[in-house]
């Protein structure tokens, strides 16, 4: 059987993180929401929030707070790496 074929990504506008992050509120301004860039200053992460326009309330965070405490277990038990390869960062060592 054939493998399912995987749409191609669309590519970011040229330009700075925030020429792209203004032209992903401009398309979801319609749908009443917008994006912001959250660095977290506690972890050393960024964060991305999907808000409601009208209340400022976050709908979403990318990633969520689980998947950044998960991650600074990890960190703390010495099993995350600051390397990151492939999308993994875990420590070869672990």
């Amino acid at each position: 059987a054939k493998a399912p074929q995987q749409a191609e990504p669309t590519a970011l506008p040229q330009g700075s993180l925030q020429d792209a992050i203004e032209t992903i509120n401009a398309r979801l301004k319609l749908a009443q929401r917008a994006v912001r860039v959250v660095p977290r200053g506690d972890s050393g992460s960024t964060v991305i929030e999907v808000i409601d326009s009208e209340t400022d309330q976050v709908i979403r965070q990318i990633p969520p707070d689980n998947a950044l405490k998960l991650a600074a277990w990890f960190k703390e038990n010495g099993m995350l790496s600051d390397h990151v390869q492939g999308g993994f960062a875990l420590d070869e060592t672990a």
